[in-house]
């Protein structure tokens, strides 16, 4: 007999947000736009304290993460929730610098940022063009033509490279760039680069 009705796989880990202390001062702060004081051990081990101001906790492709901004700058940062050891709330409120929301609704995984960058097409093979009608794969994803041979042209606004890269490598040899051409050849470059060392 099945155990339910319905199944999801979500890509996370056994516990994605653990219920703690911290995590409940996270919530507060935001909640109350409260400055806090993080010890945070990057990705190379190396142990740091940063003062922020917390926007949102979000979760992007099985992570948690801390979208903040440092105290007395503007660009968003995003910090994975289980690397953060300890936080402190400050006496220090703050007013919010940048529409978070508006910015999370914008994105489409972790590589987002509150500025969007140029103008990217991109050219959909005919086998994939009903996943990307019906799906935004893309920030700011818009169908822009649509082919005789059933592909489409979609535009797309990435804040940085890094936004669209792993989508576009993702669903190769389906999606192809078509401009700006520094992008078009720095995408061709990497698929070189695969194809080389396999």
């Amino acid at each position: 007999m099945p155990d339910g009705y319905y199944y999801a796989k979500v890509p996370a880990k056994k516990t994605p947000l653990p219920a703690t202390t911290d995590i409940k001062y996270l919530e507060g702060a935001i909640l109350e736009c409260d400055r806090v004081q993080i010890k945070y051990v990057s990705a190379a081990q190396v142990e740091k304290d940063y003062c922020l101001e917390p926007l949102k906790i979000a979760f992007f492709d099985g992570f948690w993460y801390l979208i903040a901004v440092k105290k007395g700058e503007t660009q968003i940062q995003k910090y994975r929730v289980d690397r953060i050891k300890t936080v402190t709330i400050l006496e220090d409120s703050f007013a919010p610098k940048v529409n978070i929301d508006k910015i999370l609704g914008d994105s489409v995984n972790v590589w987002f940022d509150e500025v969007r960058g140029d103008r990217v097409l991109i050219r959909v093979a005919p086998e994939a063009v009903q996943f990307f009608k019906e799906r935004q794969y893309l920030p700011l994803q818009k169908t822009i033509e649509e082919k005789k041979d059933g592909s489409i042209v979609i535009e797309t606004f990435p804040a940085n490279p890094d936004e669209v890269k792993h989508i576009i490598m993702h669903w190769i040899p389906c999606l192809t760039v078509l401009e700006p051409a520094p992008f078009k050849v720095e995408i061709k470059a990497m698929v070189e680069k695969y194809l080389k060392e396999c």
